[in-house]
């Protein structure tokens, strides 16, 4: 419904991490990114949380699917993962380690996607959490 009522969004973050299978429950919020000088939408029926983005973050990484009929921007698996450590203060250092781990070991992401991910949108969470490997 929120990509319905905001067409040129991109489902990401914790809302991508829950449609490609890496967290198990919905969030609370519908996480949308929107681009970086764009109006804020107007939703108050609707609980989203927007993150705006510009540049590579606007496009790196970005599928095109279908939800329940409607055609919905989201960002790859990677690419969630690698928003999730840019965005690590605002969702937890706990949350982005479980997603790092769990896409990983589900083999939902490998190992090349991310240190593409890391190259496109470099995060120096993720850059450590590929290290570790």
């Amino acid at each position: 419904m929120a990509c319905a009522r905001v067409p040129d969004s991109i489902v990401c973050v914790l809302s991508a991490l829950h449609v490609h299978g890496i967290a198990p429950a919905a969030p609370p919020q519908v996480w949308l990114g929107i681009p970086h000088n764009a109006r804020r939408p107007r939703l108050r029926e609707l609980n989203i949380h927007i993150i705006r983005f510009s540049g590579a973050a606007w496009s790196y990484g970005v599928d095109l699917t279908e939800i329940v009929g409607v055609p919905v921007r989201i960002t790859s698996p990677a690419r969630t993962i690698a928003d999730c450590c840019r965005l690590a203060p605002l969702l937890g250092a706990q949350v982005v380690v479980v997603a790092f781990r769990e896409a990983l070991a589900r083999q939902i992401v490998s190992y090349p996607d991310l240190v593409r991910a890391q190259q496109a949108l470099p995060s120096r969470r993720l850059r450590a959490l590929l290290e570790t490997l």
